[in-house]
Order: structure tokens, then C-alpha cells, then sequence
């Protein structure tokens, strides 16, 4: 279960400040820096299904990035956030991902862990990997979110970022990232 500090708790929902959390997440994979990398992760997190540190998901991404250089990403739709019962929100798009010569869609997500008076990555993956490797990650009920004078939220306890994330650009199929040889 993902949580903050080893408990469940709300998190308030600033949509204004995940946005650009997410916006600076896909930057730090298009411009596959270590030191924005460490600016979005949170010091443990779920990665692709495994529970890693910020330092190996990190070494993980440089992995990817050696093996295709041509990478690139795009958000190419407004994420749609929940708030769970964890104290975890869950942000899913889509995005495309250059892969060799052509773009690839990938239905995605990004856990988001609200700690020390900051938004943080908390997890990332895509539906085709937690698929394939059977993985639900455990959030915890949907819950409404907390409000925050700066948010756009529905109350149905499904959160929009209206202003969608630039299409950006840069992360290939991680799928196919190995574990460290021991």
C-alpha cells in the first residue's frame, strides 16, 4: 500500500501545483535529468509495479534513455485525478512515447503523495505493464478531496487539470527495463 509517512491520511487537492508537478515530471523524462528527477520523486516509490528507491527508478529511466536515444514523451490528454483513502492521488492519461521511429500510446498514471508541504511522484506506470504483470496497486477507497482555494475539482471525487499539460515531449516502453544484475 502506498502511503505517506507509513499512514493513511487526506491530502488536500491543489490542482494548480499537481499540474505542474506533472508538467515537471514529463520535462525531467525529455530532458532526462538526475537533478529534476530528484525534484518530482518521492525518496521510495512504486516503479513500473516494483517498489524502488528514488535513486535506482531514476538509474532505471538512464537505462531506458541508453538504449533509445531518440527518446521522447508526450502527455496527450488532461489528466483525470482521484484522491484515495491512502492519502494518494491518482492522476491518469495518456501519453505517447517514441519508440524507435513512431509513437506509441500508453494509457498511464502517476501516484502523487502530498509530504513536507509538497506534491511528490509516489509511483508511475502505465495499465499494459500493471496488466501484463498482473499488479493493482492498493490506494485505498476513492474519497472526495479536500478542499484548497486554488483547486478546480469536481465533487464527485474525480479532480480535471484543466490546463492540460503541453504537449510534451520523452519515456519509452519500460516494460522492457530489467532489474540490476546481482
Amino acid at each position: 500500500m502506498v502511503t505517506l509517512n507509513g499512514f493513511g491520511q487526506s491530502i488536500p487537492v491543489d490542482m494548480k501545483r499537481i499540474n505542474a508537478l506533472i508538467a515537471s515530471w514529463n520535462d525531467a523524462n525529455n530532458s532526462r535529468s538526475t537533478a529534476d528527477f530528484r525534484q518530482v520523486y518521492q525518496k521510495n516509490l512504486v516503479f513500473y509495479t516494483q517498489h524502488l528507491s528514488e535513486e535506482e527508478a531514476i538509474r532505471q529511466k538512464h537505462q531506458v534513455f541508453r538504449r533509445n536515444p531518440d527518446f521522447r514523451q508526450r502527455i496527450t490528454s488532461a489528466p483525470q485525478c482521484v484522491s484515495f483513502t491512502s492519502g494518494v492521488i491518482r492522476c491518469n492519461f495518456s501519453k505517447q512515447v517514441r519508440e524507435n521511429t513512431s509513437w506509441k500510446t500508453y494509457p498511464s498514471y502517476v501516484l502523487i503523495a502530498y509530504d513536507g508541504n509538497r506534491y511528490a511522484i509516489a509511483g508511475e506506470s502505465d495499465y499494459e505493464t500493471d496488466r501484463v504483470l498482473d499488479y493493482q496497486p492498493n490506494l485505498g477507497d476513492p474519497e472526495n478531496p479536500t478542499p484548497t482555494p486554488d483547486r478546480d475539482v469536481h465533487h464527485d471525487s474525480t479532480a480535471t487539470i484543466r490546463d492540460s499539460v503541453a504537449q510534451p515531449v520523452g519515456m519509452p516502453d519500460l516494460k522492457t527495463v530489467q532489474p540490476p544484475a546481482m
